[in-house]
C-alpha cells in the first residue's frame, strides 16, 4: 500500500472533491476483453497523469480520514480469526464503509478500496478481512445505482485475479445481488459498464477453454436482446454472450433456448447482426442445438446474410448454415425448395466473396448425398448450367474442386436417345426435344471440366456456345425465359417457351435427328481435338462419351478411329 502511494510528491495532501475520483478511477470509458487494460488516449505519453496523482490525492485523504476515525488493530467480526493484528489502513478503510451512510462518501470509500486492491498483499488481507462479505452488506443497503457500481468495481477488483476468488463470489448467498446489476433501468453507459465488469468476474480458463462460472448469466443476459435497447448496450450483451457460448454444453439448455429465441431477430439489425453470428456459431456446432435453430425460424434471416456486402457477416452466416446442413431438423429445412433456391441465388449473384461459394457448394454436395430430393430439386432449378457458368466466371481452384464435386453428386442432365423423336412427334407443332439442349448443356459442362484441368478459362467459356451455335432448331435463337428466383434457363421451359410463339416453323423428326445427331458430333469433334492436346485422359474418354448420348458400340468406334 504505501508503494502505492508513495508516487505521491511529499507535503501536505491536496484538498480535493471527493467527486472527482469517480471520474478519474472509473472504467466506464473502457471497453476491453477479460484480460485488456486500461489506456491512455492514443498519442498521449500523459494524458493519464493528472486522473492518476489525482485519484492518489483522494485516496491518501480518504485513508487519511479513516485511521484517525478508526483503529488499525482489530479483533472484531470482520477477522477470521480472534487473533488482533495490525491490518495498516485497510482495516480502518473497510469499517468506514460498513459504517458511512452518506452517497458520495461512501462511493469514494469504495473506490478507494477498489484501487488498493490492485495489490496483491492488499487483497490478500481485504480477503482475510472478509471483504467479500463487506461488499455484498454494500449491495444490500445501498439503493443509489453509483454507489452499486462503485461496489462492483471493487468486488471486481477483489476477484479477478485468482479463480478462487471468483468461485468463492459465485458461490456466496447473496450473489443474486450482483447479477442484479445488469438492469434494463440502467443508463447505457452504466450497463455497459456492468456488464464489462460481469465478464471479467464470469470465467475462469481451464487449459485454452473457458468455463461459465455462473449459468445465472445467461438469464440475465436473455432480458438485454431487446432489439428496443441502445446498440451498444446490444453489443456489450453479445459479447458476454459470445463467450458463454464457446464454453455452451448440454447444461442449461432452456436458458439457451430462450437466448436463440431473441437472437433471431436481431440477425436483420445491420449493426448488431455480426455479433449476433457470433454467438450463433459456435452454438451451431452442438448436436443440442441443432433443431433449436429451425424452432426459432433462424434460417431464413441467415440465408438472407449470404448476400451481405460485409464479408465477415457473409462468411459468419455461411459458416453456421454448413454447421446446420449436418443432422437435425434444421438439415431437413434447409433440404425443401425455398432454402435450396436461395443457396443457388447466392452462387448465381455473388461475384466479392469466393469463400461464401465454396461454403454453399460444400453444403449443396452434402445435402444432395443425404436427401435424394435434394438432387432432383436441384436439377428442376438448372444446378448443372448454374455450376457450369460459375466454373467460367471463377478460377479459384479450391471453388473449381468444390463445382466440380458437386456436378459429380448431383450429375447433369439425362439424354434421350434420338431414335425417340419419331414416335413422340404426334402433332402439327411440335416441340423441340429439350435432349438437344441438354447434350449441349452436356457438352459444356465436360467442356469446362477439360479447360479447368489446362488452366485455359477462355476455351471453357466457348466450348457452349461454339456447341449450341451448331443446332439449327428455330429454338436456339429465341430468347431464354428466367426463373424468378434463378435467372436460369431451363432447356425444357425455353424450349417450350420458343416453340409456342414459333408454332409456324414445326420440326420435323428428320431434323430433330439430324441436329441431335450434329450435337453428338460437335460434341465428339470436340472430345478428340482436347485428347489430341492432351487435355483429357485416354481413361475418360469412354465415360465422356457415354455422357455425351453416345451408345457403347459407337462410342467404341469413335475411340479407335481417335486412336
Amino acid at each position: 500500500m504505501e508503494e502505492l502511494l508513495g508516487h505521491l510528491q511529499s507535503g501536505p495532501a491536496r484538498v480535493v472533491s471527493l467527486g472527482l475520483l469517480r471520474s478519474a478511477s472509473h472504467p466506464s470509458q473502457h471497453n476491453g476483453s477479460v484480460d485488456e487494460t486500461n489506456s491512455t488516449s492514443e498519442g498521449s505519453e500523459c494524458g493519464g497523469c493528472a486522473p492518476s496523482l489525482r485519484r492518489i490525492a483522494i485516496a491518501k485523504q480518504i485513508l487519511a480520514e479513516a485511521t484517525s476515525a478508526f483503529s488499525p488493530s482489530l479483533s472484531i467480526h470482520l477477522a477470521k480469526s480472534d487473533k488482533q493484528r495490525n491490518t495498516g489502513a485497510l482495516g480502518p478503510l473497510m469499517a468506514m464503509i460498513e459504517s458511512e451512510t452518506e452517497a458520495d462518501r461512501l462511493r469514494c470509500c469504495l473506490e478507494t478500496l477498489a484501487f488498493l486492491l490492485l495489490d496483491k498483499a492488499n487483497r490478500k488481507v481485504v480477503n482475510e478481512l472478509r471483504g467479500l462479505d463487506l461488499i455484498m452488506r454494500v449491495f444490500q443497503r445501498a439503493s443509489d445505482p453509483n454507489v452499486q457500481i462503485s461496489a462492483l468495481d471493487a468486488l471486481h477488483s477483489l476477484v479477478k485475479s485468482e479463480d478462487a476468488d471468483k468461485e468463492r463470489l459465485w458461490a456466496h448467498p447473496q450473489k443474486q445481488l450482483v447479477l442484479g446489476m445488469a438492469k434494463p433501468k440502467l443508463g447505457a453507459g452504466q450497463l455497459c459498464e456492468v456488464l464489462c465488469l460481469l465478464r471479467k468476474m464470469s470465467f475462469r480458463t481451464i487449459g485454452n477453454e473457458l468455463e461459465l462460472l455462473e449459468p445465472g448469466l445467461l438469464a440475465v443476459l436473455s432480458n438485454l436482446l431487446a432489439p428496443t435497447l441502445p446498440h451498444p448496450v446490444l453489443l456489450k450483451a453479445l459479447k458476454v454472450l459470445r463467450y458463454c457460448a464457446e464454453c455452451a454444453g448440454n447444461d442449461h439448455l432452456n436458458s439457451w433456448h430462450l437466448i436463440v429465441f431473441k437472437l433471431v431477430p436481431l440477425l436483420r439489425d445491420s449493426v448488431v447482426c455480426e455479433a449476433t453470428l457470433n454467438v450463433l456459431l459456435p452454438l451451431s456446432e452442438h448436436m443440442a442445438f441443432k433443431n433449436l435453430f429451425m424452432a426459432a425460424g433462424a434460417i431464413p434471416p441467415l440465408l438472407a446474410l449470404l448476400l451481405h456486402p460485409v464479408k465477415s457477416v457473409a462468411v459468419t452466416a455461411t459458416c453456421v448454415i454448413s454447421c446446420l446442413s449436418d443432422v437435425g431438423l434444421s438439415r431437413e429445412q434447409l433440404c425443401q425448395e425455398p432454402a435450396l433456391v436461395a443457396l443457388m441465388r447466392t452462387l448465381q449473384h455473388n461475384r466479392q466473396h469466393v469463400d461464401v461459394n465454396i461454403g454453399i457448394l460444400y453444403t449443396l454436395n452434402r445435402l444432395a448425398g443425404a436427401k435424394p430430393v435434394v438432387v432432383a430439386t436441384m436439377h428442376r432449378h438448372n444446378a448443372p448450367q448454374l455450376l457450369l457458368r460459375l466454373l467460367q466466371r471463377w478460377s479459384d481452384e479450391d471453388l473449381v474442386l468444390a463445382a466440380l464435386q458437386l456436378l459429380e453428386t448431383v450429375g447433369a442432365p439425362a439424354s434421350v436417345d434420338a431414335s425417340t423423336s419419331s414416335s413422340a412427334t404426334t402433332t402439327a407443332a411440335p416441340t423441340p426435344r429439350p435432349t438437344q439442349q441438354a447434350d449441349v448443356v452436356l457438352a459444356g459442362v465436360e467442356a469446362a471440366e477439360v479447360q479447368q484441368a489446362s488452366g485455359s478459362s477462355d476455351q471453357a467459356a466457348a466450348g457452349p456456345r461454339d456447341v449450341a451455335s451448331s443446332s439449327p432448331s428455330p429454338a436456339s435463337s429465341c430468347t431464354a425465359s428466367s426463373l424468378d428466383t434463378l435467372s436460369l434457363t431451363s432447356s425444357a421451359a425455353s424450349s417450350a417457351s420458343c416453340s409456342s410463339t414459333s408454332a409456324s416453323v414445326p420440326m420435323s423428326s428428320a431434323a430433330a435427328s439430324a441436329s441431335a445427331a450434329a450435337a453428338r458430333a460437335e460434341a465428339a469433334d470436340n472430345l478428340k481435338a482436347s485428347l489430341q492436346r492432351g487435355m483429357v485422359h485416354v481413361s475418360s474418354r469412354a465415360s465422356l462419351l457415354a455422357a455425351a448420348g453416345y451408345a457403347p458400340a459407337d462410342a467404341s468406334v469413335i475411340i479407335e478411329n481417335m486412336a
